[in-house]
């Protein structure tokens, strides 16, 4: 990358953003010396591209790089890609994916850094409330648990953090300009401003810890009523056939204790299930839980059958006893 004026040709490069300010005022003079009427302010470095690019001003350049401070190379390359108004504030940064509010409180953005760590809360709030769909498929629960509350946070951070920290840099670089008398003020003000703080860091760890300890404790829990609704679930449709049984006969259908035994040994239910029980008359299958499942033990399970408009058979479930948070929706009320 080169500087270049209408007065000069060719311009020194400007030194790192962690070189002293004496090094500062000699770069910036150096870049000054010669150039007639023309100053840094003036100047523009002409990004490689198409002729209709934008530029950026050297001076600007040298703000970025200070007020980036560490590894400034890496980020001022990607925001003079936004300068240049060819990429949107889509991009990706590793340090935001993995640790999204350590990187943004280290870095000075504490807005940022607040909304990467609520985000995994928010995304488990979410994912909590939606996650009795996920009940009749196996694994698909832990799946989503995963990707909802971890994966799709990090990858957000990751994919707004370099324009986020973008538009502070620029903000802080334009805020020292029109603030001071010219551009070696500028820079000596953004030279002893940090850029970088461990205390922000240290806070974005510590909110990283606290949200996903609570994340965790809520999760449990949900996950544990998970498996109590996977109970019912499977009750339910080992008693399936039962009830195809019950349909096609309605008013002789016995219980016998073979269907018992054939629904409660080697069916999805077993281990849940203590006893079941159809009435003749009226077809009502009554299932009772054992005490395999502590949330589930002595607990019944009512399923009605009615009629349609179509004088299809269609089951009603009544839960007795069952707290709403292990039902699957069809079982709750409505």
């Amino acid at each position: 990358m080169t500087f270049t004026s209408p007065s000069s040709p060719s311009r020194p490069s400007f030194v790192a953003a962690d070189a002293g300010l004496d090094s500062v005022r000699a770069a910036v003079d150096a870049a000054d010396a010669g150039g007639g009427a023309a100053s840094i302010s003036a100047d523009t470095i002409r990004m490689p591209g198409p002729a209709e690019d934008r530029v950026v001003r050297p001076a600007l350049a040298v703000l970025y790089r200070l007020a980036v401070g560490p590894n400034a190379d890496h980020y001022v390359s990607r925001f003079f890609a936004f300068e240049r108004g060819r990429r949107g504030w889509p991009g990706w940064s590793w340090p935001a994916f993995w640790l999204g509010p350590t990187w943004a409180g280290y870095r000075g953005l504490w807005f940022a850094a607040f909304f990467f760590a609520m985000l995994p809360l928010l995304a488990a709030v979410v994912f909590i409330a939606m996650s009795p769909a996920l009940d009749r498929a196996t694994w698909l629960w832990e799946a989503g648990a995963l990707i909802a509350v971890w994966a799709l946070p990090s990858c957000l951070a990751a994919a707004c953090a370099n324009y986020l920290f973008y538009w502070r840099v620029r903000n802080q670089s334009l805020s020292a300009e029109r603030e001071t008398a010219g551009a070696v003020e500028a820079a000596a003000r953004l030279n002893d401003h940090r850029s970088t703080t461990w205390v922000g860091a240290t806070a974005g760890a510590a909110a990283i810890a606290l949200v996903y300890l609570a994340v965790t404790v809520d999760l449990v829990d949900a996950h544990r009523d998970h498996v109590v609704r996977r109970h019912v679930l499977d009750t339910l449709a080992a008693v399936g056939t039962l009830e195809q049984q019950v349909v096609a006969n309605w008013t002789t259908a016995r219980l016998v204790p073979r269907q018992t035994v054939a629904v409660t040994a080697g069916g999805e239910g077993e281990g849940a299930i203590e006893d079941i029980h159809v009435d003749p008359a009226t077809g009502r299958v009554r299932v009772a839980f054992g005490p395999n499942v502590p949330e589930l033990a002595g607990k019944t399970i009512l399923l009605a059958p009615t009629r349609d408009e179509q004088q299809q058979v269609r089951w009603l479930c009544v839960a007795v006893g069952i707290e709403r948070a292990y039902l699957p929706p069809e079982c709750r009320p409505s």
